[in-house]
């Protein structure tokens, strides 16, 4: 919010499919059957959409199997360069299938639960707005640094186009709220350490977020760990 007008602002983690389709495709002759890992993205400035902006992604490659990263935008006429993410990505041997069990999670979500409509309203009042192919939540269930989130991307966010839902991953970072010690002031996300893609994502998916120790006393910095599974555990 600014000024007290609403900004349209496209969250950072929106724009990883993008990411990770172009790395995929330009690493994909080297490394058949591998997949995709992101490292150390930084998301430097939000795209602010207050008139039209031409986006781009720019790629550097160090060797064979590493790329980095960078995307940056401008107006039209090219003015206000601006970059907003970059990082490293590579090409790795997939792991065997990872699965984790959820109906024991589940038993350990013992401090509450909160359903998504109450989620939306807790970041609207903290000013933050989601355009309805981003409230992919549907309810949380909380546990001792640790919670499971139900995400269902709605029928029209064209599911099908992607394989990373920019809706549903920016909506498994959303969840981390629920363990954030004083919600009214909730924190947004600025770095991926390291984000795996292991295959596609269903319309439903559990977000399974865990935070990482404590909030460093210097910078306030807290870490989270997200995995997003299928119903059955398939991470």
């Amino acid at each position: 919010m600014s000024d007290g007008q609403e900004k349209k602002v496209l969250p950072g983690v929106a724009y990883l499919e993008l990411i990770r389709a172009v790395i995929q495709d330009a690493l994909q002759h080297h490394h058949k059957g591998r997949i995709v890992e992101l490292r150390n993205t930084a998301w430097v400035t939000p795209i602010s959409i207050d008139r039209p902006r031409i986006v781009s992604l720019e790629l550097y490659e160090c060797d064979e199997n590493v790329i980095d990263f960078e995307v940056y935008s401008c107006f039209e006429d090219g003015s206000d360069d601006t970059l907003h993410c970059q990082g490293q990505a590579t090409l790795e041997i997939a792991p065997e299938t990872i699965d984790i069990h959820v109906d024991e999670r589940f038993i350990d979500m013992n401090k509450g639960m909160m359903e998504g409509k109450s989620v939306y309203s807790l970041f609207k009042d903290c000013g933050l707005v989601y355009g309805s192919s981003h409230r992919c939540i549907s309810e949380m269930y909380v546990g001792e640094n640790e919670l499971l989130a139900n995400l269902n991307v709605p029928n029209h966010a064209h599911f099908d186009e992607y394989v990373l839902h920019p809706g549903l991953m920016d909506s498994a970072l959303q969840a981390c709220i629920g363990l954030i010690d004083d919600p009214n002031s909730p924190a947004l996300p600025f770095s991926l350490e390291t984000l795996r893609v292991l295959g596609p994502c269903d319309n439903e998916m559990i977000a399974w977020v865990k935070q990482v120790g404590k909030p460093t006393s210097t910078s306030g910095v807290t870490k989270y760990d997200v995995d997003v599974c299928q119903l059955d555990g398939t991470v």
